[in-house]
């Protein structure tokens, strides 16, 4: 007797306590070409945060910018099944809206504009699907992954090892500048416009934080690199990193709210403005682990019992 196997039925997995998401976007310019989203509905599997900075040089470009993080949150929402998601498809269909949008514009189009150099756009997506992240990033900027311990420093150490830009910029340089290899935009081919991902499990004791930044705050493909005078190379460390992983340290020593993360991320932003380090649009976007938020609340509570034990 053969039993027929019923493929319908919706695979579960098991649920997975949800962490933060939160994003900020600023700009000095009167047209901020930085968009982001974020997807963090309590009643879906998965919570997502979305960067999409427009290409400076393209006509309209954050019409694209706008277009793609919202075209890529979207797709995410409907998924039931996060471990069958797959950010190709994402980003293919981020670019399928772009170019249906586009379409009913291009009448507009000034006369001295080519559709080539129109409606171009960066996309960073980070996504939390329970026991592990997926991320897909088209262009440059940065994603650093940071363990719940990021800022708990030995003395003389200035910044933390446990965090790593896993972001490798789709640029090359060209006349002594680094230009953009990849993007999305209405006319760019798969090739161009196809994602790099990223899929890697959680840390189970410490928990973790992502952090997608636009190219404003920090790019790889940005970082100044010089020799000393004993001829040592040397690596710019940029104040908008040091004083991110301060602003991360100050929010996860506090209430662990999205409130609380939403304030951090504007707070940050405005302090780069206000140290004149705001020459571009800037937006910063967070995923912060429930592993690492439990990490941080043990640390809280073990802190308060070492405290008592010493008053008695």
């Amino acid at each position: 007797m053969m039993t027929q196997l019923n493929l319908t039925k919706t695979i579960s997995t098991p649920a997975v306590p949800k962490g933060l998401a939160a994003a900020a976007t600023f700009s000095r310019k009167k047209t901020n070409q930085d968009a982001c989203a974020i997807m963090d509905d309590p009643k879906s599997p998965l919570s997502a945060v979305i960067v999409a900075d427009g290409v400076g040089s393209y006509f309209e470009s954050q019409v694209a910018s706008a277009s793609v993080a919202s075209s890529i949150k979207s797709y995410l929402e409907p998924c039931t099944m996060p471990y069958l998601l797959d950010l190709k498809l994402a980003f293919a269909f981020a670019q399928k809206l772009l170019r249906q949008e586009v379409e009913g514009r291009v009448h507009s189009l000034p006369a001295n504009v080519n559709l080539q150099s129109a409606y171009g756009t960066t996309a960073l997506c980070a996504v939390d699907v329970g026991d592990s992240f997926k991320i897909g990033y088209v262009g440059n900027g940065a994603v650093w992954h940071l363990r719940g311990d990021f800022d708990q420093l030995s003395v003389g150490r200035l910044l933390p090892s446990s965090t790593v830009n896993l972001l490798n910029p789709h640029c090359r340089w060209y006349d002594g500048r680094s230009m953009l290899t990849r993007i999305i935009s209405p006319t760019t081919n798969d090739a161009d416009s196809m994602p790099t991902v990223l899929h890697f499990s959680k840390d189970d004791l410490l928990g973790d934080l992502l952090v997608l930044v636009s190219d404003g705050v920090y790019s790889y493909d940005d970082v100044q690199i010089g020799r000393d005078s004993k001829g040592k190379i040397f690596i710019e460390a940029k104040r908008s990193v040091e004083w991110l992983y301060g602003a991360l340290s100050n929010f996860m020593s506090g209430p662990l709210t999205k409130v609380a993360l939403q304030s951090c991320l504007e707070s940050y932003l405005q302090k780069l403005n206000e140290d004149g380090l705001v020459d571009d649009d800037v937006t910063v976007a967070v995923l912060v682990s429930s592993g690492a938020m439990a990490y941080r609340r043990h640390l809280t509570t073990a802190s308060s019992a070492v405290g008592e034990e010493m008053a008695e």
